[in-house]
């Protein structure tokens, strides 16, 4: 369902229709359909076709059946931080499922009476504009109208660890930074503290190491 789900992501990012790319390689579009819903008897040669022509690269990993989605320890202690440190009015939602298909999750979810707040945690950032890409895809996910009305304004916080890593790549895309997250960290964690206090859009919060 993951794969499904990934595949699916990839598509719509691209613009291509399950038609076209039914048609790249030779198979029918309801087949595409299936693959996009985890259909489980999609062959294996199939989905490498399908990933290829995405311009993706296509790995088998084993994952647990069960347990915490949560990737680390040190992300699973960021979280643990966060929920210390919110406004009891916030209620939380730790590994929230993402609205559609497949097991997307977000890592920390709040709800109060005026915002809900989707907060991801990234312990090593690789692709700042790939994580932009995802947190905006979940918001969406929430906004879809399939999946029922939403009764406040969604916002998005990016949590990452100050190191030197974080702070080069932040440094180095300070266009894409102010416009994907306006709101600065001091802010961002004073409204995780109060939850009365107003929200002046998607923000980054440092998470100083202990």
């Amino acid at each position: 369902m993951r794969l499904a789900d990934e595949l699916r992501v990839l598509r719509l990012r691209s613009g291509a229709s399950q038609a076209a790319i039914a048609d790249s390689i030779g198979v029918s579009r309801s087949l595409i359909s299936k693959l996009e819903q985890g259909h489980p008897g999609i062959a294996l040669r199939t989905r490498f076709h399908v990933a290829a022509v995405l311009g993706a690269d296509l790995r088998l990993m084993a994952f647990e059946g069960a347990g915490a989605l949560i990737r680390d320890a040190r992300q699973a202690g960021i979280v643990d931080g966060l929920l210390r440190a919110r406004d009891p009015l916030w209620k939380p939602t730790v590994e929230a499922a993402v609205p559609g298909p497949g097991r997307r999750s977000v890592d920390l979810r709040l709800d109060s009476r005026v915002h809900i707040v989707l907060v991801e945690v990234e312990t090593h950032l690789g692709s700042l504009e790939e994580v932009i890409r995802e947190l905006h895809a979940k918001r969406q996910a929430f906004l879809d109208p399939s999946s029922g009305p939403v009764p406040r304004p969604i916002r998005l916080v990016l949590a990452l660890p100050a190191t030197r890593h974080h702070r080069a790549i932040v440094r180095a895309h300070p266009d894409l930074i102010r416009a994907a997250f306006p709101m600065p960290s001091i802010q961002v964690s004073r409204a995780l503290a109060d939850a009365s206090r107003p929200w002046s859009g998607d923000g980054l919060l440092w998470i100083r190491r202990s």
